[in-house]
């Protein structure tokens, strides 16, 4: 006695096996459209300084406060590169890097991981500008 199967359970099985198929074979292509990313180290950089302010009453008398502060421009520039550049992965791994970026007040250098420069960017004032400058250099020599 043999038993045969209905068409629409037929027709099921095989509309499973093509979307698993399908499937299969858009993971694979999204996989292979994956941009490779730069990894870049970024040197610390702080700038600190003071800022103070004083009075002189009316008597005569002087008062005065002062604060020390601080900015951290290499974290400031990691959350630039993860938030606006795909095209970069920042790492914490100075040896196993492509890029080192050392950023500075008047201009700020990449390096390739053995040392030779390849790029100066001269972004001085916004650190934004600067991220922007480095990420379209890294994007164009990948």
């Amino acid at each position: 006695m043999t038993s045969s199967r209905p068409l629409p359970f037929l027709i099921v099985v095989l509309s499973l096996f093509v979307s698993v198929c399908a499937s299969l074979g858009s993971s694979q292509q999204s996989e292979a459209k994956k941009p490779t990313t730069k990894r870049l180290f970024i040197t610390d950089y702080l700038i600190s300084g003071a800022v103070g302010s004083a009075h002189t009453d009316s008597s005569g008398n002087t008062y005065g406060s002062g604060a020390g502060v601080g900015r951290n421009i290499s974290l400031e520039a990691t959350y630039g590169f993860v938030k606006n550049c795909p095209a970069v992965t920042v790492t914490n791994d100075s040896a196993g890097t492509d890029y080192i970026l050392r950023p500075n007040k008047g201009s700020s250098t990449l390096y390739r991981k053995n040392g030779d420069v390849v790029y100066v960017s001269h972004a001085k004032v916004k650190v934004s500008n600067l991220v922007k400058d480095v990420c379209d250099y890294i994007q164009s020599h990948s």
